[in-house]
Protein backbone atom coordinates (compact mmCIF):
# COMPACT_ATOMS: atom_id res chain seq x y z
CA UNK A 1 0.00 0.00 0.00
CA UNK A 2 2.67 2.50 0.95
CA UNK A 3 4.23 1.72 -2.61
CA UNK A 4 1.85 2.54 -4.50
CA UNK A 5 0.88 5.53 -2.64
CA UNK A 6 4.65 6.59 -3.32
CA UNK A 7 4.31 5.63 -7.02
CA UNK A 8 1.15 7.95 -7.77
CA UNK A 9 3.31 10.69 -5.82
CA UNK A 10 5.83 10.16 -8.23
CA UNK A 11 3.43 9.85 -11.17
CA UNK A 12 2.40 12.97 -10.40
CA UNK A 13 5.30 14.95 -10.57
CA UNK A 14 6.26 13.08 -13.58
CA UNK A 15 3.72 14.78 -15.51
CA UNK A 16 3.94 18.06 -13.88
CA UNK A 17 7.30 18.18 -15.33
CA UNK A 18 6.10 16.42 -18.47
CA UNK A 19 3.86 19.17 -19.20
CA UNK A 20 6.00 22.21 -18.81
CA UNK A 21 5.47 23.14 -22.41
CA UNK A 22 1.89 21.98 -22.97
CA UNK A 23 -1.24 23.53 -21.78
CA UNK A 24 -1.91 21.04 -19.75
CA UNK A 25 0.35 21.82 -17.05
CA UNK A 26 -2.02 23.69 -14.87
CA UNK A 27 -4.21 19.95 -14.90
CA UNK A 28 -1.81 19.11 -12.46
CA UNK A 29 -0.55 21.83 -11.11
CA UNK A 30 -2.35 21.79 -7.76
CA UNK A 31 -1.62 17.61 -7.23
CA UNK A 32 1.92 18.39 -7.67
CA UNK A 33 1.61 20.33 -4.22
CA UNK A 34 0.60 16.53 -2.62
CA UNK A 35 3.90 14.41 -3.54
CA UNK A 36 6.19 13.52 -0.42
CA UNK A 37 8.56 11.24 -1.78
CA UNK A 38 10.41 9.36 0.43
CA UNK A 39 12.51 7.10 -2.07
CA UNK A 40 13.52 9.42 -5.24
CA UNK A 41 13.87 6.03 -7.00
CA UNK A 42 10.92 4.31 -6.46
CA UNK A 43 8.58 4.69 -9.50
CA UNK A 44 10.66 7.12 -11.77
CA UNK A 45 10.67 7.06 -15.32
CA UNK A 46 14.28 7.13 -16.20
CA UNK A 47 15.28 10.30 -17.87
CA UNK A 48 16.54 8.78 -20.91
CA UNK A 49 13.44 6.55 -21.85
CA UNK A 50 12.07 6.99 -24.68
CA UNK A 51 8.30 8.25 -24.40
CA UNK A 52 9.95 11.55 -23.59
CA UNK A 53 11.27 12.06 -27.20
CA UNK A 54 8.39 10.36 -28.89
CA UNK A 55 5.58 12.72 -30.03
CA UNK A 56 3.87 11.02 -32.84
CA UNK A 57 0.81 8.79 -32.27
CA UNK A 58 1.87 5.74 -34.11
CA UNK A 59 5.31 5.99 -32.69
CA UNK A 60 4.03 6.23 -29.11
CA UNK A 61 1.41 2.91 -29.86
CA UNK A 62 3.59 1.21 -31.07
CA UNK A 63 6.09 2.04 -27.78
CA UNK A 64 3.73 1.51 -25.37
CA UNK A 65 2.85 -2.20 -26.57
CA UNK A 66 6.70 -2.51 -26.34
CA UNK A 67 7.38 -1.51 -23.05
CA UNK A 68 4.49 -3.63 -21.93
CA UNK A 69 6.78 -6.61 -22.52
CA UNK A 70 10.19 -4.81 -21.88
CA UNK A 71 9.33 -2.70 -19.02
CA UNK A 72 6.71 -4.57 -16.77
CA UNK A 73 8.44 -5.81 -13.64
CA UNK A 74 10.10 -1.98 -13.29
CA UNK A 75 9.63 -0.30 -10.38
CA UNK A 76 8.23 2.81 -12.34
CA UNK A 77 5.68 0.09 -14.64
CA UNK A 78 2.38 1.74 -13.68
CA UNK A 79 3.99 5.44 -14.05
CA UNK A 80 4.92 4.88 -17.65
CA UNK A 81 1.79 3.70 -18.41
CA UNK A 82 -0.48 6.41 -17.28
CA UNK A 83 2.16 8.36 -18.20
CA UNK A 84 1.85 7.44 -21.68
CA UNK A 85 -1.84 6.92 -21.90
CA UNK A 86 -2.09 10.33 -21.21
CA UNK A 87 0.09 11.37 -23.75
CA UNK A 88 -1.30 9.28 -26.28
CA UNK A 89 -4.65 10.64 -25.50
CA UNK A 90 -3.15 14.34 -25.78
CA UNK A 91 -2.16 13.26 -29.59
CA UNK A 92 -5.64 13.73 -31.20
CA UNK A 93 -6.01 10.19 -29.84
CA UNK A 94 -10.00 10.02 -31.06
CA UNK A 95 -9.14 11.30 -34.53
CA UNK A 96 -6.48 8.82 -34.97
CA UNK A 97 -7.44 5.83 -33.43
CA UNK A 98 -9.53 2.92 -34.81
CA UNK A 99 -12.06 0.95 -32.89
CA UNK A 100 -9.35 -1.46 -32.20
CA UNK A 101 -7.53 0.35 -30.85
CA UNK A 102 -9.85 2.49 -28.66
CA UNK A 103 -11.10 -1.37 -26.91
CA UNK A 104 -7.22 -1.75 -26.36
CA UNK A 105 -6.75 1.23 -23.89
CA UNK A 106 -10.07 0.96 -22.81
CA UNK A 107 -8.58 -2.25 -21.42
CA UNK A 108 -5.40 -1.28 -20.42
CA UNK A 109 -6.57 2.11 -18.24
CA UNK A 110 -9.49 -0.36 -16.43
CA UNK A 111 -6.59 -2.69 -15.21
CA UNK A 112 -4.04 -0.32 -14.31
CA UNK A 113 -3.78 -0.54 -10.31
CA UNK A 114 -4.49 3.59 -10.36
CA UNK A 115 -5.34 5.86 -13.49
CA UNK A 116 -5.48 9.37 -11.72
CA UNK A 117 -4.21 11.13 -14.31
CA UNK A 118 -6.35 9.34 -16.97
CA UNK A 119 -9.55 9.23 -15.46
CA UNK A 120 -11.17 12.10 -17.86
CA UNK A 121 -9.79 9.90 -20.43
CA UNK A 122 -11.42 7.12 -19.61
CA UNK A 123 -14.63 8.21 -19.36
CA UNK A 124 -14.79 10.14 -22.40
CA UNK A 125 -12.82 6.98 -24.51
CA UNK A 126 -16.35 4.97 -22.65
CA UNK A 127 -18.77 7.47 -24.26
CA UNK A 128 -16.86 7.82 -27.34
CA UNK A 129 -17.40 4.07 -27.85
CA UNK A 130 -21.12 4.13 -26.92
CA UNK A 131 -21.66 6.95 -28.93
CA UNK A 132 -20.23 5.03 -32.23
CA UNK A 133 -21.49 1.66 -31.04
CA UNK A 134 -18.50 0.45 -30.94
CA UNK A 135 -19.10 -1.43 -27.46
CA UNK A 136 -22.42 -1.84 -25.57
CA UNK A 137 -23.19 -0.71 -21.52
CA UNK A 138 -23.38 -3.99 -20.55
CA UNK A 139 -19.74 -4.72 -21.92
CA UNK A 140 -18.44 -1.62 -20.37
CA UNK A 141 -19.95 -1.58 -16.67
CA UNK A 142 -17.96 -3.72 -15.31
CA UNK A 143 -14.89 -2.14 -16.65
CA UNK A 144 -15.81 0.97 -15.54
CA UNK A 145 -17.05 0.24 -12.31
CA UNK A 146 -13.76 -2.10 -11.48
CA UNK A 147 -11.90 1.26 -12.86
CA UNK A 148 -13.92 3.41 -10.26
CA UNK A 149 -13.70 1.35 -7.31
CA UNK A 150 -9.70 1.45 -7.74
CA UNK A 151 -9.41 4.91 -8.17
CA UNK A 152 -11.96 5.37 -5.44
CA UNK A 153 -9.65 3.98 -3.32
CA UNK A 154 -6.75 5.34 -4.34
CA UNK A 155 -7.85 9.45 -4.57
CA UNK A 156 -9.31 8.87 -0.80
CA UNK A 157 -5.53 7.29 0.40
CA UNK A 158 -3.32 9.45 -1.55
CA UNK A 159 -4.94 13.04 -1.85
CA UNK A 160 -5.23 13.84 2.05
CA UNK A 161 -4.08 17.58 2.53
CA UNK A 162 -6.08 19.15 -0.58
CA UNK A 163 -9.90 18.24 -0.16
CA UNK A 164 -10.79 20.54 -3.37
CA UNK A 165 -8.42 18.17 -5.61
CA UNK A 166 -9.83 14.90 -3.75
CA UNK A 167 -13.29 16.19 -4.22
CA UNK A 168 -12.07 17.04 -7.95
CA UNK A 169 -10.85 13.85 -9.13
CA UNK A 170 -13.90 11.58 -6.78
CA UNK A 171 -16.05 14.37 -9.09
CA UNK A 172 -14.98 12.82 -12.05
CA UNK A 173 -15.62 9.51 -10.98
CA UNK A 174 -19.09 9.96 -9.68
CA UNK A 175 -20.00 12.03 -13.46
CA UNK A 176 -18.84 9.09 -15.57
CA UNK A 177 -20.93 6.63 -14.08
CA UNK A 178 -23.57 8.82 -14.38
CA UNK A 179 -22.79 9.19 -18.23
CA UNK A 180 -22.87 5.73 -18.62
CA UNK A 181 -26.15 5.04 -16.74
CA UNK A 182 -27.54 8.19 -18.52
CA UNK A 183 -26.28 6.66 -21.98
CA UNK A 184 -27.94 3.42 -20.93
CA UNK A 185 -31.77 5.16 -19.90
CA UNK A 186 -31.26 6.83 -22.76
CA UNK A 187 -31.31 3.68 -25.00
CA UNK A 188 -33.97 2.16 -22.84
CA UNK A 189 -36.68 5.15 -24.16
CA UNK A 190 -35.49 4.80 -27.36
CA UNK A 191 -36.10 1.45 -27.40
CA UNK A 192 -39.36 1.60 -25.27
CA UNK A 193 -40.56 4.65 -27.85
CA UNK A 194 -40.32 2.55 -30.78
CA UNK A 195 -41.66 -0.25 -29.50
CA UNK A 196 -44.72 1.93 -28.88
CA UNK A 197 -45.54 3.55 -32.19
Amino acid sequence: MFYRKIKLYILLVILVTACKNNNDQSKFQNESNLIEIHNDKLGIIPKDHKIYKTKDYGDMLTLYKNFKKEDSNSHYYQNLCNYTIFKIFQSDFFQKSNAEERRFFLNEMANLEYALPNLENFYNLINFMLKNEEVKVKEVMPLAKKFAKKNITQVKETIKSDVELKQKKLSHIDKGMDDILLFQRRQLLNKFSEGGH
